[in-house]
């Protein structure tokens, strides 16, 4: 930028004090000048992105997805947080689970494994995701909110087109198995620790 300002200065300058082809020759000059900054410009801010956008924030060995960093203290299993839900209506904190399954489309929910090998639906705020490779098994640290949530037929739909996006056969049967909402206990988070992919 001071570049810029400093070759319009020389510009004026030579304005006042040369005439015609001299004019001429210093507006062209400034002008190349100004483009060349603003296309080093524009490939720095290029670059800056690309780093943003590669950049995984590690904890612990471990990488974060999600709109709010929290910080490693007490965990509860996904039985506690089920029960704690159950019995008081809602549930606030870190819950350590087994993945059971990620969402094939773009990573923005899972579902992880009670005890009983039953599955709580995990939704990501604000429609962050994870790795969509990120397999089964997988042990995760989750911040958020667990509740009784109510999952309507429309997004009970929803979870099979992505499912049927992501090449996993899925058929009209499974579509018309939905015929009601399904009220559930959900967790909705702000925040994983997810171990990297191999």
């Amino acid at each position: 930028m001071k570049k810029i300002i400093y070759s319009l200065s020389v510009a004026l300058v030579a304005a006042f004090t040369s005439c015609g082809e001299a004019k001429e020759e210093v507006k062209e000059k400034v002008k190349e000048e100004v483009q060349e900054e603003i296309q080093e410009e524009a490939h720095d801010e290029t670059i800056d992105e690309e780093v943003l956008e590669e950049g995984v924030v590690m904890v612990n060995g471990l990488q974060f997805f999600g709109n709010n960093e929290f910080e490693l203290t007490e965990w509860v299993s996904v039985d506690e947080m089920y029960t704690t839900v159950m019995e008081t209506g809602t549930f606030e904190g870190l819950v350590k689970a087994e993945i059971s399954e990620v969402c094939k489309k773009a990573g923005c929910w899972i579902t992880v494994l009670k005890e009983d090998s039953s599955v709580v639906r995990v939704i990501f705020r604000n429609h962050f995701g994870i790795p969509t490779d990120t397999p089964a098994g997988y042990d995760v640290i989750m911040n958020g909110v667990g509740q009784i949530d109510t999952t309507s037929i429309e997004l009970q739909k929803h979870f099979l087109d992505d499912a049927k996006e992501a090449g996993e056969e899925v058929s009209q049967a499974d579509y018309d198995a939905i015929t009601e909402d399904l009220i559930e206990v959900s967790f909705d988070c702000d925040g994983i620790l997810v171990p990297p992919t191999e």
